[in-house]
């Protein structure tokens, strides 16, 4: 496992609401992961906050 995360993670990180990017990085700290397990771990959180996201009924 990478000791260092690469600059294109690090940015996808970067982009995810500022709750979501500390518990992240939080467990990256303590846990390794590849490179594929971190993008994976992106896109699940991405996925579950725009489900967490209220939609107005009216735009439907």
């Amino acid at each position: 496992m990478q000791s260092t995360i690469e600059p294109s993670v690090f940015a996808r990180i970067m982009s995810l609401p500022l709750s979501l990017r500390l518990d992240l990085l939080e467990f990256l700290g303590s846990t390794p992961m590849s490179p594929s397990g971190i993008e994976r771990a992106i896109r699940i959180l991405a996925r579950e906050d725009m489900q967490r996201i209220p939609r107005d009924p009216k735009s439907c």
